[in-house]
């Protein structure tokens, strides 16, 4: 049975953007630009290290269940 998880689809759909705006320095026209890359950019790689080590662990506990 395949599970959904529907509020990590939206925070990856959201980070995904993050990556893409960081790529394309296009925050750097916003007035507050630099501040939302330190504070809401910086997130995208930790979430999706942690995001991909929680999917890799719920895969082995349902490959050995």
């Amino acid at each position: 049975m395949k599970n959904n998880y529907v509020i990590l689809d939206i925070f990856k759909f959201f980070f995904s953007i993050c990556v893409i705006l960081i790529h394309t320095e296009l925050y750097l026209k916003l007035k507050y630009g630099f501040y939302i890359h330190e504070t809401v950019f910086r997130l995208a790689v930790p979430f999706y290290f942690v995001c991909s080590g929680y999917l890799l662990s719920k895969k082995k506990m349902i490959k050995t269940d």
